[in-house]
């Protein structure tokens, strides 16, 4: 017996890594910050539209959302999907569009809908700036 499997060391159970080297539960919490980010933009649009409003009354076509929002019906189409996707909205077979549990929680007189309305973006646009310089500056820019 050699003294590593003595002391019960050889033994260990080892935290699983990619072929890479990476931790999955990092990764995971990578990505988890990455598709939040996406995901708040999703629904700040969408309650910039007023989207759960107009779906307050039941499910909705994209088409007649489109005309009442007066956006292009295939880009809105296209974020209807996103929100779907997230679990804002539900889609049927008939391309209608309601609204999820989630999704009430952004009809404009629901008490969270106006602090997302209001939320500055001041904040991320200084963020991105300063991304767009760090490399130049490591770069002796």
């Amino acid at each position: 017996m050699s003294s590593s499997d003595a002391t019960g060391e050889g033994n260990k159970q080892v935290e699983p890594r990619s072929k890479a080297g990476i931790d999955p539960g990092a990764a995971s919490t990578i990505m988890s910050m990455l598709t939040g980010a996406w995901a708040a933009r999703l629904v700040h649009t969408a309650a910039e539209l007023g989207i759960a409003d107009h779906l307050a009354d039941g499910p909705r076509g994209v088409d007649f959302l489109a005309a009442q929002i007066g956006a292009h019906a295939e880009s809105l189409a296209r974020l209807l999907r996103a929100l779907t996707a997230i679990g804002v909205l539900h889609e049927s077979k008939e391309r209608s569009y309601g609204l999820t549990p989630l999704g009430r929680s952004g009809i404009s007189s629901a008490p969270i809908c106006g602090p997302v309305l209001r939320s500055d973006r001041k904040p991320l646009v200084y963020l991105m700036r300063l991304c767009r310089a760090l490399p130049k500056a490591s770069m002796g820019h």
